[in-house]
């Protein structure tokens, strides 16, 4: 679990970072994620996916950016997923 929570920690210190709540990124697996962010277009890290949230209908006032997870569920009565 220790490796987990290294890794959730450096996430959470890259996103931070990103959102200038700090004012440096940790070396190791922070700048890992932060260049993985900049490679993928800012749209995704891996099976993590940004979801950009905003209070407006006109996407100008940005609420909360929250991460998920992508996970490929076959659908009910399927052993396994053939596309």
């Amino acid at each position: 679990m220790t490796g987990r929570k290294n890794s959730a920690a450096a996430l959470q210190d890259t996103i931070w970072y990103i959102e200038q709540e700090i004012t440096y990124l940790p070396g190791g697996m922070a700048t890992n994620f932060y260049n993985l962010a900049n490679a993928g277009g800012w749209t995704h890290i891996g099976d993590i996916r940004v979801l950009n949230l905003y209070t407006d209908a006109g996407l100008t006032n940005r609420a909360q950016d929250v991460l998920a997870s992508v996970a490929i569920v076959p659908a009910p009565g399927r052993s396994s997923w053939s596309g």
